[in-house]
């Protein structure tokens, strides 16, 4: 099949990243860094480091068989195999249980791509169908709520099979966007319709070289934790995500954003925490559980998937403690690399804060493909949905919005 239009409205001279280290980029810098042509080699959005830990190891004659193109859905074969996490960076995002998870509190219906040769799986494509209300604008999305889904593929020419196959299928379905949440190696050279930062950290050493990496101020702040008697612990049990989605209600009113619907974080643990797949870390000061976080684990990688606190108790330096801890916990349970989200580029002080801890910076793409323009389209109008306002809404209110709004903002 012939790729279609891939490489339409393409940007000219963009610089690669030579590295961000510990500083935080002026503003003035920051479409400079954010338009660089990412090489296959170094990203691919979400995987940050490598495009795979092993080399895909190619059968005889591959090259002369004929690719199959299957559309499966994942929560008919929620027991099937799971995603090769050594061979696909997001394997954690890829699997079924999130897809599960994102259908039960949603509602989104699941199409996943999958490519063969001589029945060797060689790549996949987790697609969504998310639409406004009452159906309209239909789109396909990889993956919705997922800060990075970069689509797994063992080549370029798997990868455009995939993304062609994708467009029919939305052609099919009425989808008027193909949205990728990722795919910057397969697109180094297309425009994005948005961009974020995000950040790895590599925690297979020991603790002094961990500490060694982190800023002195987060070094403070954690001995500052621990001076104070802040208490760290983990589960795996309902009550204990109950207490952190009381926090994060807390932090999402604070910054004006209404939190997810208490249904998502009941699947979630139901499908991935209690299983052993996640933790929920907390921290108590005294008998108040003051800061929480919601780690997911997936092999070698980990996701650090949401964070909160009271915001009352700051002085505390919870937060800190919370990722120290977890950071040992990770790597004592086999853990290499520590994704830590995405991060808006305007919100300078969360990008301190995740490279305190010798994470490394690198940027995320999002891609918008219009199906019936055949062409990519940058969203030059995208802006926050909420705001300050939303932040004066008593929670309960809050809550009902997110219960009502989410399901179309995917």
């Amino acid at each position: 099949m012939k790729f279609q239009n891939i490489t339409d409205d393409v940007r000219i001279g963009e610089d690669s990243i030579a590295g961000a280290g510990n500083a935080v980029p002026h503003m003035e810098q920051l479409n400079a860094v954010l338009t660089e042509a990412v090489s296959a080699e170094r990203f691919v959005g979400g995987a940050a480091v490598e495009r795979f830990e092993k080399p895909f190891a190619w059968p005889e004659n591959m090259s002369t068989a004929k690719s199959s193109i299957s559309i499966s859905d994942p929560l008919a074969h929620m027991e099937c195999e799971r995603p090769d996490a050594e061979v696909d960076a997001n394997a954690c995002f890829h699997d079924c249980r999130w897809a599960a998870v994102l259908n039960e509190s949603y509602g989104f219906k699941p199409s996943y791509l999958k490519i063969a040769r001589n029945g060797v799986r060689l790549g996949m494509l987790p697609l969504m169908t998310t639409s406004g209300p009452f159906g309209l604008r239909k789109r396909g999305v990889s993956l919705p709520f997922t800060d990075f889904c970069d689509p797994y593929a063992a080549d370029k020419s798997c990868f455009e099979e995939l993304f062609n196959a994708a467009v029919e299928l939305g052609r099919s379905k009425g989808w008027r966007f193909l949205e990728l949440r990722g795919a910057a190696g397969w697109l180094p050279q297309t425009s994005r319709s948005r961009s974020y930062f995000g950040h790895v950290l590599t925690i297979d050493k020991d603790d002094a070289k961990l500490l060694a990496a982190m800023n002195d101020s987060t070094r403070r702040n954690i001995r500052n934790a621990q001076r104070r008697n802040v208490h760290y612990s983990t589960d795996h049990g309902w009550e204990a995500m109950r207490t952190y989605y009381r926090l994060h209600c807390r932090t999402r009113k604070k910054h004006g954003v209404p939190p997810q619907p208490i249904r998502f974080f009941r699947s979630l643990h139901h499908h991935i925490i209690e299983n052993g797949n996640g933790f929920i870390a907390l921290a108590r000061l005294n008998d108040l559980i003051i800061a929480g976080a919601v780690f997911l684990l997936y092999g070698k990688r980990a996701v650090f998937k949401f964070g909160a606190s009271d915001e009352r108790l700051l002085f505390a330096r919870a937060n800190d403690l919370i990722i120290w801890e977890a950071i040992k916990e990770c790597r004592d349970r086999g853990v290499k690399l520590l994704y830590f989200g995405r991060t808006e580029p305007g919100h300078l002080g969360l990008r301190r804060f995740k490279m305190g801890f010798g994470a490394r910076e690198y940027p995320i793409s999002y891609f918008r493909y219009d199906i019936n323009a055949m062409k990519f389209i940058v969203n030059k109008n995208a802006k926050e949905i909420f705001g300050r306002p939303l932040s004066r809404m008593p929670q309960f209110l809050l809550r009902l919005v997110g219960e009502t709004a989410y399901p179309f903002i995917g």
